[in-house]
């Protein structure tokens, strides 16, 4: 028998003993989570009561164990040590084996019933071909009854469908069992063959001070969980065109996935963004260097862009992240608390569950990024409603009911603004065109060279209804004196510009049926004597 560190011995030599233990809550973090069991503490006659709690998971660190009593009782110590469960392995084996067997049996029921069913589709469909070419007949014989053959036709299209919908129902019945039966054998393989399965048993010593049956807290850290956020988002527009005010829904949701060696049973659920480290140390800078070389007499103009991301949503697909995710907070840590009770099993499956919902105002546009898409969006801006950070995960975006696509959630703080894309609108198209990029030296005298860049976006609304437009375009932002930027008079007029990010904004008014244009212009003044790569 193997024994682990004893954290704190202080057990009393007369005590009672309380089978109980049952967890009641459950902080999880995104690696691991905190476990709290709870139990009754019988004081005896010496106003002193020890509680043994159910076994534990082996893989606990025995570091984190940590007991309370409510009222004036005192939990005094805890002691732990690794054991192996071998009084009740028979009983739990054979309770695992029958229900593995009960999904074995309920699985050939299904097997057997989707054989029947194929058997009958294919008769059905060879009837089906036979029945089509007589309505055929009948329907060219003005003596015939059509009607009555055609019904009979239906009558077997509709069987043919019921048999199809059957069988995707007993498919998805059949995985599931699938993936309960792998549950269980996995935990038969983890009884051993006649060792028992290792566990931890704990104690807790308990001075009573007064009380009867005080509570105990056990709560110790346990790896194996993770959390990520998950969101729905539901947007109602007033105006029948679907742009303009709207109303928001915003569901804020968390999977849980957890392979603990434990179910939590109708417990206390929260999710926490705090990052525990346990056994680290403060971290300390890097020594930073500074040191620099001659480039030679020529100064070099680079040509590059800063990373725009296009609007994220409606058929856009993104990559699937990491099953264990860094949950990022900004720095500030809060916890969030499923408003219910709930249960989530040791079977490394992912739980869904909800944890708020808000509503607020929000705001839909047409938008075009011309020089990334060809394509039109329906663009939703609004402030986050929740009165906590909206952390980096997906959001399942809706409109006017109908599912339109999944997009990114990037981190936001309350109240933060956010745009997200309710898909594409394709009764819009999208062209932008390159009108001149000509090079121009100044004259002798002169000691500039200019570039200039011309760009003209047209937009063709195919739709019956007149729509407004935003595009969006950016234009270069020097970063050294000697370059100049200049937004030209040929752009087009009513835009705006934001001189710090180079950002250019049009509205563009589009007529049903008609196409509509608007022209961007800039310059791009250097020293003569630059290089350009």
């Amino acid at each position: 028998m193997k024994h682990s560190i004893v954290t704190l011995s202080l057990l009393a030599s007369s005590s009672a003993l309380a089978a109980s233990g049952d967890i009641t809550e459950v902080t999880v973090f995104s690696d691991r989570a905190e476990v709290t069991r709870t139990a009754k503490a019988p004081c005896n006659n010496a106003g002193r009561a020890e509680v043994e709690f159910p076994p534990l998971p082996v893989t606990l660190d025995s570091r984190t164990l940590r007991a309370e009593a409510t009222g004036r009782a005192r939990a005094v110590g805890v002691s732990s040590r690794r054991t192996n469960v071998t009084e009740t392995q028979d009983e739990a084996r054979k309770k695992l084996e029958e229900q593995i067997e009960a999904i074995d049996a309920e699985v050939r029921e299904l097997n057997d019933a989707q054989t029947e069913s194929d058997e009958r589709a294919r008769a059905t469909q060879g009837f089906t071909s036979y029945y089509k070419s007589v309505v055929g007949e009948a329907i060219r014989d003005p003596r015939g009854e059509a009607s009555k053959w055609k019904a009979a036709v239906d009558f077997l299209v509709a069987e043919i469908e019921r048999e199809r919908l059957a069988s995707v129902e007993r498919g998805v019945k059949q995985r599931e069992l699938q993936r309960q039966r792998t549950t269980l054998a996995q935990e038969l393989a983890r009884l051993g063959g006649g060792g028992g399965r290792e566990v931890i048993e704990a104690r807790v010593a308990v001075v009573c001070e007064g009380e009867n049956a005080p509570s105990v807290k056990l709560s110790y850290v346990v790896p194996g969980a993770t959390w990520r956020p998950e969101y729905d988002l539901r947007f109602d527009a007033k105006a029948s065109s679907g742009t303009g005010a709207g109303k928001i829904s915003l569901t804020v949701g968390a999977i849980v996935t957890q392979s603990t060696g434990e179910d939590w049973t109708d417990a206390k659920i929260a999710m926490s963004t705090s990052k525990p480290r346990l056994g680290s140390s403060a971290p300390l800078p890097a020594a930073l260097y500074i040191d620099g070389h001659e480039a030679g007499d020529e100064k070099v103009l680079v040509s590059g862009q800063e990373e725009r991301k296009s609007l994220a949503g409606g058929n856009v697909k993104d990559a699937a992240g990491p099953d264990k995710v860094s949950l990022e907070d900004h720095g500030r840590t809060f916890t969030l608390e499923f408003p219910h009770r709930a249960t989530v099993r040791a079977d490394g499956r992912p739980y869904w569950m909800p944890v708020d919902r808000v509503t607020g105002k929000g705001e839909a546009q047409l938008v075009a990024v011309p020089k990334l898409s060809r394509y039109v969006y329906l663009a939703l801006a609004f402030d986050n409603p929740a009165r906590f950070p909206l952390l980096e995960g997906t959001v399942h975006l809706y409109r006017g009911g109908t599912w339109v696509g999944d997009a990114p959630m990037t981190y936001r703080a309350p109240s933060e603004p956010i745009e997200l894309s309710l898909g594409v609108d394709e009764s819009f198209l999208v062209d932008r065109f390159d009108l001149r990029e000509a090079d121009q030296t100044s004259s002798f005298f002169g000691g500039t060279r200019r570039y200039e860049r011309r760009y003209r976006t047209t937009i063709e609304n195919r739709s019956a209804t007149k729509a407004k437009i935003e595009i969006r375009e950016h234009i270069p932002v020097s970063k050294d004196e000697d370059i100049e930027v200049t937004l030209d008079a040929a752009t087009s007029k009513g835009h705006t510009f934001d001189k710090v990010r180079g950002f250019v904004t049009f509205e563009l008014a589009v007529a049903a049926n008609q196409s509509a244009s608007s022209d961007l212009a800039y310059t791009i003044a250097l020293p003569k004597d630059w290089k350009v790569d």
